[in-house]
């Protein structure tokens, strides 16, 4: 059985990534929504298959990794398979909560596993479970507000954590924050603050001056090596990735103009934009880099089945890019009026058109779970479930990699 996987991020009150909610389905080729196929049994062969072959740390990098179960995974208790430090089991909303079920979460519990209910709506059969939970999930667009205080005012002075489901923009991150909500999910991370009389940091511009010579049709090596040499950070991360394994250097480079001649134009290009982004980000969540990274290199390999193989390095930079916006609290078409990007970069980024679009919405489907995008997409571009799996999970440990540089 073919298998997609992707995360999405939980962060606690301080927008640290506190785990990942899993998001999985059967591959892109069959119906994953097929009223024929048994749910529990496909869930089941899904979790067990994937979690098993892939392993669960290389996908959260050693943090919660939050797993719907189905009824039969939880009587089949397969969560014993996984480490109770990492596995967050959550109760599926469509679970009665019968005495077999709650006397294997109370098993669980006993074992160190953590128990989290998902979408929960409270109703009185469902209190034996409240017992037992470590956190309950809210989706907090539909759930209106009284109810949500509600829900404080009966369970909230207990240990239980509130969890709050469909965060996807600061302003709910904010409102949920102030009504006491411990976690938070969702990418309200990846949509910026506009403020339109906010201008950009001096250390931020003198990146963004980086990024247009680099973005220039020819590269002044001598002007951009004068910027990065008087950047402390800019200078120690360039010589730590070029003197580290991925390069293979076998004699120690010490210089930044030696560094980026070692580098070559066409690597340049790519290298010390990634770089930059590391500055860039310095001030916002680690995910919002995390990711960045993460689109960048999921497009480049994209490149070879979307038949742009030559367009390998263009799509790397449009996936870097995709969040700038975020990064520096403005309009993306604005900061692209001082980044000359190839034309097909900027058309995917500023108006989801051009070669290049296709490429990004399948990104950003992937990343967010949405898998009828990712199955349409996928069949009109003819990619097989094998190369989209590995290489997204390759995105990931080149990401989780290049961040520690």
């Amino acid at each position: 059985m073919d298998i997609f996987i992707a995360r999405q991020p939980i962060f606690d009150t301080r927008q640290n990534v506190y785990g990942y909610e899993l998001l999985y389905r059967q591959g892109t080729h069959s119906n994953a929504f097929n009223s024929a196929v048994d749910a529990d049994e496909a869930s089941s062969k899904v979790m067990v298959d994937s979690f098993l072959d892939i392993g669960i740390n290389k996908i959260t990098d050693g943090k919660k990794a939050f797993v719907n179960f189905t009824k039969n995974l939880i009587m089949n208790e397969s969560a014993t398979l996984f480490s109770k430090d990492t596995l967050v089991v959550e109760v599926l909303e469509t679970i009665q909560p019968t005495p077999e079920i709650v006397e294997k979460c109370k098993k669980l519990k006993d074992q160190g596993y953590l128990i989290a209910l998902d979408d929960f709506v409270f109703s009185k059969e469902f209190i034996p479970l409240i017992g037992i939970a470590d956190i309950i999930k809210i989706d907090f667009l539909i759930t209106p507000e009284a109810e949500l205080e509600k829900y404080f005012k009966i369970i909230g002075k207990t240990r239980i954590k509130f969890l709050a489901e469909k965060v996807e923009t600061r302003e709910v991150y904010n409102l949920a924050l102030s009504m006491g909500f411990a976690y938070f999910q969702g990418y309200f991370f990846s949509k910026p603050v506009i403020l339109s009389e906010k201008s950009i940091s001096p250390m931020k511009m003198n990146y963004i001056r980086i990024l247009k010579l680099l973005n220039s049709p020819e590269l002044d090596f001598n002007a951009l090596g004068a910027i990065i040499s008087q950047d402390l950070a800019l200078s120690y991360k360039l010589l730590k990735l070029v003197n580290s394994a991925a390069f293979g250097t076998r004699n120690r480079i010490g210089q930044v103009n030696l560094a980026l001649s070692y580098l070559g134009e066409r690597e340049i290009r790519k290298w010390i934009s990634l770089i930059v982004m590391m500055g860039i980000s310095a001030e916002n969540p680690q995910e919002v880099l995390l990711l960045s990274l993460v689109r960048a290199k999921f497009s480049e390999l994209l490149a070879p089945p979307f038949q742009m193989g030559i367009q390998k390095e263009a799509l790397f930079i449009m996936g870097l890019f995709s969040l700038m916006d975020t990064l520096v609290n403005q309009p993306i078409d604005v900061i692209l009026k001082d980044i000359p990007l190839e034309d097909s970069i900027e058309k995917a980024l500023v108006e989801d058109r051009g070669p290049f679009a296709p490429v990004l919405n399948f990104v950003r489907a992937y990343e967010q779970g949405d898998w009828e995008s990712v199955r349409s997409l996928s069949q009109t571009h003819h990619l097989s479930d094998e190369l989209i799996q590995a290489s997204y999970l390759d995105s990931l440990e080149w990401a989780k990699e290049l961040n520690m540089l």
